[in-house]
């Protein structure tokens, strides 16, 4: 069965971005170019105004690969990037810079440096460690990743969850194609050079297209439930400096201003500030006591909608997220009440196959879900101090290679629905809906929920 992991979350410091030491319940896993980053796409919002610049961007690049000391060298059109990894992990590594630095770039209004940017990627914490120290760098403790402008490098390593090494490193891409292309050199207040950084690190991601600056469906560390957290975002004593302020307040204060009515007037304060930072933020934005409250009232419904109960969940794009689950049950709830979820999972080539939903949880040793496997039965999964299965009966094979799950909640209790066939539970004790996957690698799509 699964038990409940404690994640290890280091301090988040200085310009580099936290250590992630996320790790699986009991332990299971979370060609040259013919062109480079080619092809904008269209910018997302909350609903406010959106940016004059790109905020996503597509490649049709393969970095050229060469092995290099404890890993490999993959080189793009913009990018050195140096990564203890498998050719495969720094191909994608690659392409995510290409098509995120292009689509960074585009929200700074500035091209990417026509000289390639570094970035180095480690395995470890200790490794990372020593190549900083192989640099002459010395990085803020317990952080995860770190830019130097001395170096113009951008230094991380490997995260516990595949979403949060992306994260991370468009969160250091951000910190060098800020310092490299806009930003005079001066120093800066720590939320705004991380208001950039936490914002626009969040991305989606299909392999081939990055929008940064979103909204996630889910990540492991959700900086908006942290920003709702804390005791309030005060802007006035953050603006001012009498308050630092942390990180989700950075991220909440851009992601506001960016998305909101005064988006027009802030990206007016980040053009002057960069080029010198005098900038009075309360002549070209706000009075930024005025601000507090209305951010405050934003906050409530501005949260990831699911939580990722396990690490093996990543966020890809707004109604679709990956699992990777060798061996072990997981899940992922939606955080409210609802009552109806529904999504398609896209079977995998292996041909082998276990997801579902989940119909009750307590907590991450008490939860029940039902799932359908690729041999054609459906079964329920209760972990309660032990785990136990269950065999409910069979369903049709999915269509086309989509398997259409769907779960809803009445009267106390749950019908689960597989491919057109539905399977009632009269009672189930604390209800909740979210995904469940075991011993599956796959892909979930038309994620909705009600």
């Amino acid at each position: 069965m699964r038990l409940a992991v404690t994640l290890l979350i280091a301090p988040l410091l200085a310009v580099g971005c936290s250590g992630s030491d996320g790790v699986t319940a009991d332990g299971g896993a979370g060609p040259a170019s013919d062109s480079g980053s080619d092809s904008p796409i269209a910018p997302g919002s909350d609903g406010g105004a959106s940016d004059a610049g790109f905020r996503g961007f597509c490649t049709n690049e393969t970095p050229a690969i060469t092995p290099s000391g404890a890993g490999v060298v993959a080189t793009t059109t913009h990018y050195e990037l140096y990564a203890e990894t498998t050719p495969d992990e720094a191909t994608e590594l690659g392409r995510l810079l290409e098509a995120g630095g292009a689509a960074i770039a585009g929200w700074f209004e500035r091209p990417l440096p026509a000289a390639r940017m570094k970035v180095k990627y480690f395995r470890d914490a200790p490794s990372f460690l020593a190549g900083l120290a192989a640099d002459a760098v010395s990085a803020p403790a317990d952080a995860g990743g770190y830019y130097s402008p001395d170096t113009r490098t951008a230094y991380l390593y490997k995260q516990g969850n595949p979403y949060y090494s992306h994260v991370l490193l468009l969160h250091e891409a951000t910190h060098q194609i800020h310092g490299l292309t806009r930003l005079a050199p001066q120093p800066v207040p720590f939320w705004y050079a991380e208001g950039h950084a936490e914002y626009l690190s969040r991305h989606d991601w299909d392999g081939r297209c990055a929008t940064v600056g979103v909204m996630s469906v889910l990540s492991w560390e959700d900086l908006p439930a942290g920003a709702l957290a804390e005791p309030g975002v005060d802007v006035g004593a953050i603006v001012s400096g009498k308050a630092a302020g942390s990180r989700a307040d950075a991220w909440a204060m851009f992601r506001y201003l960016d998305t909101g009515a005064n988006h027009a007037a802030f990206k007016a304060f980040r053009d002057a500030f960069d080029t010198n930072n005098t900038a009075a933020f309360s002549q070209l934005v706000a009075a930024p006591d005025t601000i507090t409250a209305p951010l405050a009232a934003w906050l409530a419904g501005a949260q990831e909608p699911m939580k990722p109960v396990f690490t093996e969940w990543v966020h890809v794009g707004p109604a679709a997220v990956d699992v990777a689950t060798p061996v072990y049950f997981s899940l992922a709830l939606v955080k409210g009440a609802a009552t109806h979820l529904e999504s398609t999972f896209i079977v995998p080539a292996s041909g082998t196959w276990t997801v579902g939903t989940i119909v009750s949880f307590t907590d991450a040793k008490h939860y029940t879900g039902v799932v359908h496997s690729s041999d054609g039965v459906v079964k329920t999964f209760t972990a309660n101090g032990s785990a136990i299965w269950g065999n409910v009966g069979a369903a049709p094979a999915p269509a086309a290679a989509r398997e259409a799950i769907a779960v809803d909640l009445s009267g106390g209790g749950a019908t689960v629905t597989f491919n057109g066939k539905a399977f009632s539970f009269p009672q189930v004790s604390a209800p909740r809906v979210g995904l469940a996957a075991s011993d599956t690698t796959g892909h979930f799509v038309d994620l909705a929920w009600k």
